[in-house]
């Protein structure tokens, strides 16, 4: 159970935190923390163009010849024991039979 004293430190803190935040990462308008209200800026999106060009942050990699996505259809136990021997061997199998063949090299063919 929680002490007077952390509860008073609870009610004494704030909850929330309203702030507009451009995109270095500099706050561009006054913080709300303890008051209701609106926080309000004046957003230039230009200053977005140089960060999007570093970093995509809608996270829309297009790079097939690097990114791969696999799928695993195979109903998943939620919870596994480690002590569980059956969870175990069905683990053991399971991961075995997921796991990629090593990639080998095409031979050219004579001609």
């Amino acid at each position: 159970k929680l002490g007077d004293d952390i509860l008073e430190r609870f009610d004494a803190g704030s909850r929330t935190a309203s702030m507009i935040i451009n995109p270095s990462g500099v706050s561009i308008a006054d913080e709300l923390c303890q008051e209701e209200g609106l926080v309000i800026a004046e957003v230039d999106l230009s200053e977005a163009i140089e960060h999007k060009r570093l970093h995509d942050v809608v996270g829309y990699y297009n790079r097939f010849d690097i990114f791969q996505l696999t799928v695993n259809r195979q109903a998943n136990r939620p919870v596994q024991f480690l002590d569980d021997p059956v969870a175990s061997q069905r683990t053991t199998a399971n991961n075995q039979k997921n796991q990629h063949p090593p990639a080998t090299k095409k031979k050219a063919k004579d001609s």
